[in-house]
């Protein structure tokens, strides 16, 4: 009797911390700080054209001076601390699209990598894009980014 009342205990536990997860979720969107900047940088989405087969094109980000273009995307769950100061957000077709943010990474201090992500978080994937002038040559990749095998980056 004892262990069915522990094996209770421990569900309605779970169930609780299962809900209140949900409900964090709902309600604040996100478990990353999606604060945005003063002044936000605008990232206006545009297509690279893969110059080894013109037919295939990629989303890309301009920030800094530099194009960014789609890379891949996430293995395992962020923890807040490998994630930067929110950037911006990106525009798409003249569309300010405020509930995608774009962060840094705090392990990339060349800025290799930028991340995309929506404050909803629950359906959208995060996307990485890599810095095309890292094209061609070996960089250090974070673990927790999977490459997308697009052929622009062979």
């Amino acid at each position: 009797m004892k262990k069915i009342k522990i094996a209770l205990v421990s569900i309605a536990a779970a169930i609780a911390l299962l809900l209140t997860a949900c409900g964090e979720s709902a309600s604040s969107g996100s478990k990353y700080d999606f604060t945005m900047p003063d002044s936000p940088t605008e990232f206006v989405t545009t297509l690279v054209t893969d110059e080894n087969d013109e037919s295939k094109q990629y989303a890309a980000v301009e920030f800094d001076g530099k194009i960014y273009v789609s890379y891949g995307t996430l293995t395992e769950d962020l923890d807040q601390s490998e994630i930067g100061s929110r950037l911006g957000y990106l525009v798409q077709d003249g569309v300010k699209l405020e509930d995608i943010g774009l962060f840094p990474l705090t392990s990339d201090p060349d800025q290799n990598y930028i991340l995309s992500m929506d404050k909803q978080g629950i359906m959208q994937n995060k996307t990485f894009f890599r810095n095309s002038e890292t094209k061609g040559k070996e960089i250090s990749t974070p673990s927790f980014i999977k490459s997308s095998g697009y052929d622009y980056w062979n």
